[in-house]
């Protein structure tokens, strides 16, 4: 069965075209994921993104024959968001430790009787 077959049978509620649809493309998916990701856990969980909203906004594809290019399009968007979220991030190990000192307690216990 060819891609645009099963993607007009997916867009018809039949899962199992589907799963059939989203297995033939995991190569790419996982190919172009990891090409932008450099975690393994990042690659899966753009991918698992991906395959949810393909599902849920398949029927916005209107044509059939470009589905491979919309995904790789989701896909990407996915990576980018996966890509940022990870820029923000502040790994605890990797700030420096400075000392607080309060000028006001500096020689507290020599001053006390």
């Amino acid at each position: 069965m060819d891609m645009e077959e099963l993607v007009e049978r997916a867009q018809s509620g039949d899962t199992d075209a589907f799963v059939e649809l989203m297995e033939s493309q995991m190569t790419n998916l996982y190919k172009a994921a990891r090409a932008m990701l450099s975690s393994e856990d990042d690659a899966a969980d753009a991918i698992s993104d991906t395959i949810l909203t393909c599902w849920e906004k398949l029927g916005q594809l209107r044509e059939k024959r470009f589905f491979r290019t919309w995904m790789t399009r989701i896909l990407i968007n996915h990576c980018k968001d996966i890509y940022r979220r990870r820029q923000r991030v502040v790994y605890l190990d990797e700030v420096p430790e400075t000392a607080y000192r309060d000028p006001g307690y500096e020689n507290r216990e020599w001053l006390e009787p």
